[in-house]
C-alpha cells in the first residue's frame, strides 16, 4: 500500500509540474503576442493583406 501512495503522490507531483511548465509557457506566448501587437500598433509598418475573395487559388490547387 505504501509502494501505491508513493507511486500516485510521484505522479502528481509530475503532472503539478507539467502544469505549471504548461502555465509559464502560455504566459510567455501571451506576452510576446500583446509586444507584437503593440509594435504593429505604433510601428504602423505592417500591411494589411486584401480581403478580397478573388485573390484566393481555386480549391486542389495546391496539390
Amino acid at each position: 500500500m505504501r509502494v501505491r501512495v508513493l507511486a500516485r503522490d510521484q505522479e502528481i507531483d509530475e503532472l503539478t509540474e507539467c502544469k505549471v511548465l504548461g502555465i509559464s509557457r502560455l504566459a510567455a506566448e501571451h506576452d510576446e503576442i500583446e509586444r507584437l501587437r503593440r509594435q504593429i500598433a505604433e510601428a504602423r509598418t505592417v500591411r494589411q493583406l486584401p480581403h478580397s475573395a478573388s485573390l484566393m487559388a481555386p480549391c486542389g490547387s495546391c496539390s
